[in-house]
């Protein structure tokens, strides 16, 4: 995953990281990890949630860029909210078996 070289996001370290392995657990666990390209995690103003922006590629080649807010609990995925215009999906936990 890429970060900005931002003071914002030294000072957000840990829930970078914390983002980072909470959505490698969720491109794994819902099989999306082949697919998906360029990850780049950003930090808001809120300790416990990150943009995410990245490539999804669809099965006959074609990728389109995709947008999310994460919220996080720890290092768990409470809620993602879709920027791309779909309506908001809650993760029950993206922290199982991982």
């Amino acid at each position: 995953a890429h970060r900005p070289h931002t003071v914002a996001a030294q000072k957000a370290t840990q829930v970078l990281s914390a983002a980072e392995k909470a959505m490698n657990r969720y491109f794994t666990q819902d099989a999306l990890s082949a697919r998906v390209s360029n990850l780049w995690i950003y930090p808001t103003n809120d300790s416990s949630s990150v943009y995410v922006q990245y490539e999804l590629r669809d099965g006959g080649g074609n990728s389109s860029r995709q947008l999310a807010l994460i919220e996080l609990r720890g290092q768990e995925i409470t809620r993602i909210v879709d920027l791309a215009g779909r309506p908001a999906t809650r993760v029950a936990s993206a922290a199982a078996g991982g």
